[in-house]
This record gives C-alpha cells, sequence and structure tokens, in this order.
C-alpha cells in the first residue's frame, strides 16, 4: 500500500507533537531542556507543519476535511501554548498548569487523528 500525502501528514504531526510532548515529560525538572527543544524543534516545525496543512486541505473533500480540519485546529491550539511559553518563559517557569493545557491539547490531537484514520480507513474499504 503506497502512502498518500494525508497518511505522511498525519505520521509527521504524530511525530513531532507525541514525541515533543513525550520529552518534554520526561524533562519536566529541567525547564532550559524544554525552552530549547521547543524553541529549535517543536516550534518551527509546527509552523511548517500547520502551512502545509492548510495548503492539503484543499484538496481534501466530504467528512475527511472536517476531521482535517479539526486536527489543524488542534495543532494551531498546541502551536499557541507552545508559542505563548517561549514568548514569556520566566511566567512559565511554575509549569504545572501549562503542562496540564498541554496534556489536554495534546489528548484531542490524539483523537482528532484517531477519528481521522479510522474514518479514512473505513471509508477506503
Amino acid at each position: 500500500m503506497t502512502e498518500t500525502i494525508d497518511t505522511i501528514l498525519i505520521r509527521l504531526i504524530e511525530n513531532i507533537i507525541i514525541n515533543g510532548h513525550e520529552h518534554i515529560l520526561a524533562n519536566f525538572r529541567d525547564k532550559e531542556k524544554i525552552f530549547e527543544y521547543m524553541r529549535t524543534k517543536q516550534q518551527p516545525a509546527l509552523i511548517e507543519i500547520e502551512k502545509v496543512c492548510r495548503i492539503r486541505l484543499s484538496k481534501i473533500k466530504g467528512n475527511q476535511k472536517t476531521l482535517f480540519i479539526k486536527i489543524i485546529e488542534q495543532v494551531a491550539a498546541y502551536k499557541g501554548i507552545v508559542d505563548l511559553i517561549l514568548k514569556d518563559q520566566e511566567k512559565y517557569l511554575l509549569i504545572n498548569r501549562v503542562i496540564e493545557n498541554m496534556n489536554d491539547a495534546y489528548e484531542k490531537l490524539k483523537d482528532s487523528i484517531k477519528e481521522y484514520k479510522s474514518a479514512k480507513y473505513s471509508t477506503a474499504v
């Protein structure tokens, strides 16, 4: 089975956000390491992913489009949290509440991806 652009995009989103999220949680005690990771890896990748997803959106139709929009919205929400943290790092040195918000955005994104994949495969059969 060949991979579609959508499949590759979804996998890229999963890699950047899910792996990044796990990195942040793993380094919870080392705030500088978290900020550095967000600044150098996560933020630039999220900007590019959001751009590519919005371009790709014009090629998707029907229910898939609605589900893909949910994914884009979740990517944007997660990116917004990363941007906020990087904008005012001192404020987020007490980061528990932010991690809670990131966990929420992360879970919503995972759910949106799961929903998109199951709808995609159910219509492909």
